[in-house]
């Protein structure tokens, strides 16, 4: 009608998000729908805008009123229903925007010509013409461009792409810098191994949101834009000042929701190429889980036991220099099996069973089944962290290996692994021992024993003692428990030391051949783990693993 186009000739609109807003007052919103009422002589016409998951309707709320030249916006056969439904998608009650948040333009030409456009700006559609002018058909079809089918560049941005957990293995080293968004305490729980923390909110924060939201979560999502906002650029001036344009970028959150995508759209529009984790922490976990199920029957497995101080730690090493596949309990437990085996370098603490299991899956997710893996014969648990069920099984009936070595090279190992307890901790090794006295048949009488030694600064005598008398025979007993059963007997890999040369040439023959020259059969060595028949050990030895 003449009144409906006097009203919109020449107005335009930003995106439709901000109707509130931006359009006249005489209009009027109504999430989930959108009614945009053209009052005039002809009060009846009216357009609704149904919100639906792929597109836009334009329906007349009455059809008292007709308009043959279109210019009623209640026509169905007007333009700016059509162009709308082709070019958004909608879901839920909020207008999915792409990552250039395109400027929607709605206006209607002069009453002769009476015609309205819905275009976007970014995408060029009759962008060229002139208000009030009648776009041509050849001019409509050919500065169309087609709906955008990949949900990729529509949803999250042309430089963002998504990766998918059930599909990809999740390696930090397949990208230059991994951001987990989460808070510190969420990051310190467990993460993806080789990821940074880059918290879009922290500890406090993210509390205070959270409380909020579950009262009012309009305004916690207000408030947490506006915190996000403020740590975004922190972000940016810490850790990507001196990354290029080519970076490779992970971003993840606990979901793959707001907090990921809120860093992910920046770094975007900065120009950098941004992979988003699709189910965020929570899918990388699944994957975890799952990895960790199959590892048993997925990996042949060798394992390398020994007594305390025979440097089987070593031993990994050179296998894994000499190119063997290595999965080290130890440190990724960030422990050595033992009462006395807390590490230092973490305070003496452990990661949790979760990221114990992630530092598994870290070092395991990109091995070739076709080849062995060598582990350290562990128990099912290493200080307080267990062993996933998949592996221990796997590990209980895997091929052994014994390494030997003579007492005074694992004297000498076994001090220059624990040199805190000689000189920064020696309160704390005097308390160990202790309980392990408690747990010997002589008690305390043997504590007072070892605490008199290192008082005396006798270390190789306390050592030795502590070898000979305690973890001797408590790891007979508990190889005779876990491994037992074992049909196949451990091969024994004797060396007369622990050298760099020895334990090269070692890992070498375990690593082309699978087994090594001087191997010979248990039974034959002296000093064998079969030669501590159970029933000798005493009955109140400790079994620690």
């Amino acid at each position: 009608s003449r009144s409906c186009s006097r009203l919109m000739h020449g107005v335009r609109f930003p995106q439709l998000g901000r109707f509130a807003t931006q359009i006249p007052s005489r209009f009027a919103i109504n999430n989930p729908r959108l009614v945009l009422s053209f009052p005039g002589r002809r009060q009846a016409s009216a357009t609704t805008f149904p919100l639906r998951g792929r597109g836009i309707d334009t329906r007349s709320r009455s059809s008292s009123s007709s308009c043959p030249r279109g210019a009623c916006c209640a026509c169905r056969n007007s333009v700016f229903g059509p162009r709308l439904i082709n070019k958004l998608s909608i879901s839920g009650k909020v207008a999915r925007r792409s990552a250039g948040n395109p400027r929607v333009k709605i206006m209607a030409a002069a009453p002769d010509t009476a015609v309205e456009k819905a275009i976007m700006d970014e995408d060029g559609l009759d962008g060229s013409n002139e208000e009030g002018a009648e776009p041509s058909a050849a001019t409509s079809k050919t500065q169309r461009k087609p709906v955008p089918k990949t949900r990729n560049t529509f949803e999250n941005g042309p430089r963002i792409s998504v990766v998918d957990p059930n599909e990809t293995i999740l390696d930090a080293s397949d990208y230059d810098i991994v951001c987990d968004v989460r808070s510190p305490a969420e990051y310190e729980e467990d993460h993806l191994i080789g990821a940074i923390s880059t918290p879009v909110l922290d500890n406090e924060q993210r509390a205070q949101v959270g409380t909020l939201y579950k009262s009012n979560p309009f305004n916690a999502k207000k408030l947490g834009a506006g915190l996000i906002a403020g740590n975004l650029g922190k972000i940016l001036l810490e850790h990507f000042q001196d990354k290029d344009k080519s970076t490779r970028v992970l971003v993840y959150c606990w979901r793959g929701g707001e907090r990921s995508l809120s860093l992910s759209h920046v770094l975007c529009r900065i120009g950098f190429n941004v992979s988003f984790l699709h189910g965020g922490y929570r899918g990388y976990r699944n994957q975890v889980r799952e990895a960790l199920e199959e590892c048993g029957t997925k990996y042949k497995f060798c394992v390398i036991s020994g007594r305390t101080g025979s440097a089987k730690g070593k031993l990994l090493d050179a296998i894994t220099a000499a190119g063997g596949q290595v999965v080290d309990l130890e440190v990724c437990a960030d422990h050595r099996g033992s009462i006395l085996g807390q590490e230092p370098s973490t305070n003496f603490t452990q990661p949790s069973q979760k990221m114990f299991e992630s530092r598994l899956f870290a070092s395991m997710c990109k091995f070739d089944p076709s080849k062995p893996v060598f582990v350290e014969g562990e128990s099912s648990r290493i200080g307080i962290r267990h062993v996933p069920k998949s592996m221990w099984a796997a590990m209980k009936t895997a091929k052994q290996f014994e390494l030997m070595v003579p007492t005074e090279c694992r004297v000498r190992w076994t001090r220059s692994q624990y040199q805190h307890y000689e000189t920064t901790h020696i309160d704390k090794l005097k308390t160990e021992m202790r309980t392990l006295g408690r747990l010997h048949p002589e008690g305390n009488k043997i504590a007072d024993k070892w605490i008199a030694m290192a008082d005396a600064g006798n270390w190789d005598g306390l050592v030795e003692d502590l070898l000979v008398n305690h973890y001797d025979l408590a790891y007979a007993r508990a190889w005779l428990r876990n491994y037992g059963d074992n049909e196949a007997k451990p091969s024994v890999i004797r060396v007369p030391d622990c050298s760099d040369d020895t334990f090269a040439d070692v890992a070498h023959q375990l690593v082309t051949t699978g087994n090594f020259v001087g191997s010979i059969p248990e039974s034959e060595c002296e000093g064998g783990v079969s030669t501590q028949l159970a029933d000798d050990l005493p009955d109140r030895i400790y079994i620690e693993k």
